[in-house]
């Protein structure tokens, strides 16, 4: 679990919220204490940070886990966040994992209660949950559980980072075949601050996009990719016919 230590208030709430179950407290990189040399390769071209000193901090305090996974040599791992809501199925899930279909990369755990695509095919099952492929964008890093390899080639496909380390993650690695990512359904996980009462909002990263930051094609790029858009709505039209198109819930 990903706490700040500035926040010992989040850490009694999810010891509670877990039920019991163990966990081990990573200790989350403070944006308010990076330094400029540690910002320096969180800039764009222009020398202007690409992302938010609080953005930065998530990454790392993310990429922080992954490199304990290889040095520890560590199969797999739930990753969550401190603020986020866990069904009461969630401890249930995390003793079995019998589910896990071998040679897995990532599998999310939350839903951040937007439309997503995903596979007709049922990969595995949890009791009345089930596991899918994940094949569009589908942010938060809230609650996740990553492999020994998707560790590695999340840290190879991270080493510079422009965009929310959610984006990162769930869009470029996972389009560039970097990941398989898949869903959990109906999901155990999500974010305080999706809950009906508004919840708590996010200390890690408290301005993380919930949908995909691309950077804005220009020139010659602008004009390619202005001239691939009836491809691209030919092949959304065929995603359509082969994946599922919902909100995964959250239960």
């Amino acid at each position: 679990m990903i706490n700040l230590a500035r926040r010992p208030d989040r850490l009694e709430t999810m010891a509670v919220r877990l039920q019991g179950t163990p966990f081990e407290r990573v200790d989350a990189i403070d944006g308010q204490e990076l330094s400029s040399t540690e910002l320096a390769a969180y800039t764009g071209g222009n020398g202007e940070p690409a992302i938010s000193i609080s953005e930065a901090a998530c990454a790392l305090s993310h990429r922080k886990i992954w490199k304990q996974l290889l040095s520890e040599d560590i199969a797999s791992a739930c990753i969550i966040e401190d603020d986020v809501l866990l069904s009461d199925e969630f401890p249930k899930l995390m003793k079995d994992d019998e589910w896990l279909p071998d040679g897995f990369d990532l599998i999310k755990l939350e839903t951040m209660k937007v439309k997503v695509y995903l596979a007709r095919d049922i990969v595995s099952q949890a009791g009345e949950r089930e596991l899918r492929f994940l094949n569009s964008f589908h942010g938060g890093t809230g609650a996740y559980i990553v492999s020994r390899g998707g560790a590695e080639a999340l840290l190879n496909a991270t080493h510079s980072i422009e965009r929310p380390i959610d984006n990162m993650i769930f869009e470029t690695a996972r389009k560039r075949g970097a990941v398989d990512v898949m869903q959990v359904v109906p999901a155990p996980c999500m974010q305080d601050m999706l809950s009906p009462d508004g919840g708590s909002v996010s200390d890690i990263a408290t301005d993380r996009s919930l949908e995909p930051v691309e950077e804005k094609p220009r020139g010659l790029k602008k004009i390619l990719r202005e001239g691939g858009r009836p491809i691209r709505q030919l092949a959304d039209t065929g995603r359509r016919v082969t994946n599922r198109r919902m909100v995964v819930p959250f239960i």
